[in-house]
């Protein structure tokens, strides 16, 4: 699996650390040599927060950028494990808009987090029933729902033991995982089989700061150990400057370089 009619494509997150308006990093990340990206569906992201997100993927399109998923915004994610209620049907409508949303643009994947922080509610049955509603809707759309590993990922272990939907899988991060777990690449291994997507990035150990891969302390002979060649999806990064005033077409360069240095690795690691 070396030539480029086999090996899978690259692609990097619409937002990239600069506050360039969408089109303009659109642009760029297509310029740098990335086919694909994927968009935040958050308020920080400008078109969100001005009700104009129905634009962001033909701006992708027009762009010559394929979208990978949409990364759904996470200020809320606990409420799938509230006690309330009205908190979880809440979440769930800002779902299922998702979810229209995705159908509408033909965007087959949806990124979540489903905790936030790192002393989350308890799991609940009423939880567990939101994830499969959810994952039933999503098939019925042709949509697939990643559960990203973040603080605790045996959250996510959990729900994909507990429901083997094929619409949900996992969403695959690096920098996540060498923070939080003991164990890196093994949430990975486990669920290679159900990989929707990735995020890969690198981190100091300390902090989340989503460095490009091979700058800081991620195991990548672990990650590549763990990696499943049979996955289709891009090698996503999902990474900032270390240093703020970067140029945007420098850091796309250097992030292009990476991507392809590690997408290198990732299959070697299998030969």
């Amino acid at each position: 699996m070396t030539s480029s009619e086999t090996s899978p494509s690259l692609g990097t997150f619409s937002w990239f650390g600069n506050e360039l308006p969408l089109s303009e990093r659109l642009r760029l990340i297509r310029q740098s040599g990335f086919s694909q990206t994927f968009l935040w569906m958050g308020s920080e992201e400008p078109l969100v927060e001005a009700g104009r997100a129905e634009e962001m993927p033909g701006m992708a399109a027009d762009a010559g950028l394929a979208v990978d998923h949409v990364h759904a915004s996470y200020d809320n994610a606990n409420a799938f494990w509230s006690d309330s209620p009205t908190e979880r049907d809440a979440l769930v409508d800002e779902y299922l808009k998702l979810i229209e949303y995705c159908s509408r643009h033909s965007i087959s994947c949806i990124v979540l987090h489903v905790t936030k922080g790192p002393n989350p509610p308890p799991s609940r049955a009423e939880g567990v029933e939101i994830f499969r509603r959810l994952g039933e809707e999503a098939a019925s759309s042709g949509i697939r729902l990643a559960l990203e590993n973040t603080r605790v990922t045996s959250r996510v272990d959990f729900i994909l033991n507990e429901l083997p939907l094929e619409s949900l899988g996992l969403c695959y991060d690096s920098s996540h995982d060498t923070l939080y777990s003991d164990t890196p690449g093994v949430v990975l291994g486990k669920w290679a089989h159900r990989l929707f997507t990735t995020h890969f990035s690198d981190t100091d150990g300390r902090a989340d700061v989503h460095w490009l891969p091979m700058k800081g302390i991620v195991d990548w002979d672990a990650v590549s150990s763990a990696y499943p060649t049979s996955h289709t999806g891009p090698v996503m990064i999902e990474a900032v400057p270390e240093d703020a005033v970067q140029p945007p077409a420098e850091f796309l360069a250097d992030a292009y370089h990476k991507a392809v240095d590690l997408r290198e690795r990732l299959l070697a690691g299998h030969e």
